[in-house]
């Protein structure tokens, strides 16, 4: 996620007049470690059973939200009869979750800055509960559900710190947010373990973000000997100097110094720092773009998911997994280092045209400013998307520099995996779980698919940021799922804004509702990212603003509606797995590495992904298969398309040979038009569509999805009639939705379905 600068926000309670504050796939062959696995041996697709979902304490429904309750006496301090009593009104909330028993997520700052002894002990006294509690529970849930990842349709995820109230919603899982720096902010990690929640911790591949900003700060205050004893020395102009004044952090911090040399700049040698200015003029900074393969970055990043390890967290996720873009990387030992790797080159045939004399002393940025580029040109041509425009392939070297950047931020990203798995193995890590997030799942990130245990990455549900255009997210979830690696998404940062602030409810709770149940119907997950549909943070940068617009829990409830009824049909979700589709398009992730890799292209993927839009626009239903399915599925499907391959795998020829030799159709992109009309569809109403999955017993369900709305919301869809017979025999059928969880039997003759406003789930029993 690329703007999501300031996306994780630390709370600090502070105190006023009382209280405030199964395959796995092997990569081509390249400059980088081979996994163990692929020594020749195969592997059975990584999709357990799973267990269940959080449950609801006592007197509490699956669609509810509920606050996560305090294991264990609280201290000796006391807050007054009434909470009202306390005139700041964190401290009123505070106070009244600490009444009700609930947990207080006390961060390590806030216990230094209580006012009286008491407080602080108690603040204090109950972080360490909090460790205790966290150790214990965390212990449980990994034997309990050692292998949870496997099974993303099965769990909830979220995005974001507890302290974003989204473990009210009872997660599975914490996604993102913040993580540990040197025993700093361990917090974040003991305290979602506390509340029962698996912690993923992350951090951006491309940048330095504000609490790698919040470390540094931290750590300058203790090295100048600045002493925080309560709320007033947090006002001391030397404090405030090194928390606001961003150069002066930079000259004084011995962190950020260390970081300098890996610092990103512009074609114009300018650092790359991102801000963000409030309505009142205030300035926060979002990021500082760093190049990881500098080794100064590289190493930090290795020791921060090290630390991440010390603290006991369940595994790393990484952002922005592709590294800079070339428009990102002018940083002077960049230049240094693509001068190194040209001079390497065994054939500068190609180069000789070019005139250099020393390549090794070469230094790209002059050559092209040289030649007239400005950084308009530059950030206009080579900042875009590969496959949106060539014009990039016209700038002399540039298909050599982005080969480049290509093959070195692979390299400094497997090394920076490879290095930490092996430190959470020698610290006793069993399952020690590594994922990370690619935008709509670019071709860039395919490489790393052996790498990782489960795959992430980020949807425009919104095409175009256009509330009005809803895009499924069912397609990329087949391709995502022949990658043959469990996957989940979350919404795409550019869509926040617009989902927040510029769709009006209902209409975009019910939009967010319609991709959770989409990903879940795919076989995937979405996790919840708060700040989709309340993000305060755009208004103001004031602490009570954005805590008392997180204290509106209206969004919390809205999506556990959706959640509630994944646990309320968990069997359903768990035991309906297996595809219906008469057609399948071939997918070979290898094939996307070496494109990517040796033409810098990406025709086989957007082939795929153009394929399967056009199927799903068809209403035909389809998977996205590997070479390896097609060989052991090939009696399913009466159509197989090939998309745009300029390479075949050693496994392709066999494995059409045997699909011809049981009848299967094998067509090409061009031919897909030929599948329409000879594949029976369920008959819907105009703007709905279905995903129909069977269980081990040949019992079925169509997941059914409305997609009749406008500005002013969703339009229900009525008495819509079933022809049951699409399904064969059947001697029950059942129907549930969202706003009638519980399944109503329906009139085998005659199947109606009244009304469906957004999903619904129709279950066939045979």
């Amino acid at each position: 996620m690329k703007s999501k600068k300031f996306f994780v926000v630390l709370i600090v309670l502070v105190i006023v007049g009382g209280l405030s504050f199964a395959f796995k796939i092997c990569p081509p062959s390249g400059p980088w470690p081979t996994p163990p696995w692929c020594s020749g041996s195969g592997f059975s697709l990584p999709f357990g059973i799973g267990s269940p979902t959080q449950k609801p304490p006592a007197g509490i429904t699956d669609f509810e939200i509920s606050k996560p309750k305090y294991i264990g006496a609280r201290g000796m301090f006391s807050f007054p009869p009434s909470c009202t009593l306390i005139p700041d009104k964190i401290a009123q909330s505070v106070c009244e979750d600490f009444k009700a028993g609930a947990i207080i997520f006390w961060q390590e700052e806030a216990c230094a800055a209580m006012p009286i002894s008491t407080a602080v002990d108690t603040c204090k006294n109950e972080r360490a509960k909090l460790q205790e509690i966290g150790d214990e529970k965390i212990t449980t849930l990994r034997k309990e559900n050692p292998e949870w990842w496997k099974r993303p349709d099965l769990n909830v995820y979220v995005y974001g710190d507890t302290r974003l109230r989204t473990e009210e919603l009872r997660p599975d899982v914490s996604v993102w947010g913040g993580g540990s720096y040197d025993g700093w902010r361990n917090d974040e990690i003991f305290m979602t373990h506390a509340a029962g929640i698996f912690k993923i911790v992350s951090h951006s591949f491309g940048y330095l973000g504000g609490n790698d900003l919040d470390y540094m700060r931290g750590s300058l205050i203790k090295d100048e000997g600045i002493a925080i004893t309560g709320p007033a020395d947090l006002q001391k102009p030397e404090v405030l100097k090194i928390k606001n004044d961003f150069e002066y952090l930079k000259s004084k911090s011995p962190i950020y110094q260390k970081l300098a040399p890996a610092i990103a700049k512009d074609f114009d040698n300018h650092d790359i720092v991102v801000d963000y200015t409030f309505p009142d003029g205030s300035k926060a900074i979002s990021n500082i773009l760093a190049n990881a393969i500098i080794p100064e970055f590289k190493n930090y990043l290795i020791q921060y998911y090290k630390w991440q390890v010390d603290a006991n967290t369940d595994g790393m996720f990484v952002d922005d997994l592709a590294g800079l873009s070339p428009a990102n990387s002018w940083n002077e030992n960049i230049m240094k280092q693509f001068g190194a790797w040209l001079a390497a080159k065994p054939d500068k045939s190609e180069l000789a045209q070019y005139g250099v004399k020393n390549w090794t002393s070469f230094n790209y940025r002059d050559f092209l400013h040289g030649k007239g580029y400005t950084k308009t040109t530059i950030d206009n041509t080579v900042g875009k998307t590969i496959g949106a425009s060539n014009a990039w392939r016209n700038i002399p070297l540039m298909v050599e520099f982005r080969t480049f950047l290509t093959e070195e931020n692979q390299k400094a990203l497997i090394d920076i995996i490879t290095q930490v798995k092996a430190y959470a193995k020698e610290k006793g890590l069993k399952k020690f779980v590594v994922t990370g997030n690619s935008g709509e799942l670019a071709p860039s990130g395919a490489f790393i698919v052996p790498y990782f245990d489960y795959f992430t990455f980020e949807h425009a549900y919104l095409k175009g940021n256009n509330p009005l255009i809803f895009q499924s997210v069912i397609p990329l979830s087949h391709l995502a799922l022949a990658k043959e690696k469990p996957v989940a998404n979350q919404i795409l940062v550019d869509n926040w804004n617009v989902l927040a602030h510029d769709t009006a409810a209902p209409l975009k709770y019910d939009l967010m509702r319609l991709g959770i149940m989409e990903s879940y119907a795919a076989g995937s997950t979405t996790s919840y990212v708060r700040y989709s549909l309340n993000d305060p943070r755009q208004k103001s940068n004031k602490m009570n603003d954005i805590y008392f617009a997180l204290e509106d829990r209206t969004d919390l409830r809205e999506v556990q509606k959706a959640y509630g009824f994944i646990r309320h049909s968990f069997d359903t979700f768990r035991d309906f797995t297996n595809s219906t589709a008469k057609v399948a398009i071939i997918y070979d992730n290898n094939e996307v590495v070496r494109e990517w890799k040796d033409a810098l292209t990406a025709d086989h993927q957007y082939s795929v992904e153009n394929i399967g839009k056009d199927l799903y626009a068809a209403d035909v239903a389809y998977d996205v298969i590997n070479w390896q399915e097609l060989a052991m599925n090939n009696k399913q499907y009466q159509y197989v398309i090939l998309p745009i391959m300029h390479k075949t795998s050693p496994d392709s020829t066999a494995a059409l040979q045997k699909a011809k030799d049981v009848g299967v159709k094998i067509i090409n992109e061009s031919a897909v038009s030929s599948v329409f009309g000879n594949i029976p569809v369920l008959k819907l109403p105009p703007k709905m569509k279905t995903l129909i999955k069977t269980d081990a017993k040949g019992n079925m369900v169509a997941h059914l999805f409305n997609y009749n709305y406008d500005a002013f919301g969703f339009k229900t869809q009525k008495n819509i009639p079933i022809n049951i017979s699409f399904f064969g025999t059947a001697k029950k059928i059942t129907f549930a939705s969202l706003e009638n969880p519980d399944p109503v039997e329906l009139d085998l003759s005659k199947p109606i379905i009244l009304s469906l406003l957004t999903y619904g789930m129709l279950v066939i029993e045979k």
